[in-house]
């Protein structure tokens, strides 16, 4: 197993019977970026629990595969921040929309 310093354990839900289990992982190697991960995981050299954002195009051509179908990590949240006081710009406000869109059809 190839982990992250970001998360530990794995908090896993079963998309079909709503269970939830928790490991504490002992990892072979452990990094602070996805990326590299995802690139140690892609040339086999073990398993990982990824974002899916992170690994879709590798799903999807099938150089990664899904080792527990049924089974997910746990959801993660994604902030926008901008200066406090301030109104979102027409930009911004666009921005926001597009992201949102984009996980939700993408992911």
């Amino acid at each position: 197993m190839i982990g992250t310093t970001l998360r530990n354990k794995w908090q896993l839900n079963n998309l079909k019977t709503g269970e939830t289990q928790t490991y504490m992982c002992r990892f072979a190697s452990t990094f602070n970026d996805t990326g590299f991960v995802k690139y140690l995981v892609c040339d086999g050299q073990g398993v990982a629990l990824l974002p899916r954002f992170e690994i879709i195009d590798e799903l999807k051509s099938g150089q990664l595969k899904q080792v527990l179908p049924l089974w997910r990590g746990e959801n993660r949240e994604i902030y926008a921040i901008w200066p406090s006081g301030r109104l979102l710009s027409k930009k911004a406000v666009c921005l926001k929309q597009f992201v949102t869109q984009f996980i939700s059809e993408t992911l």
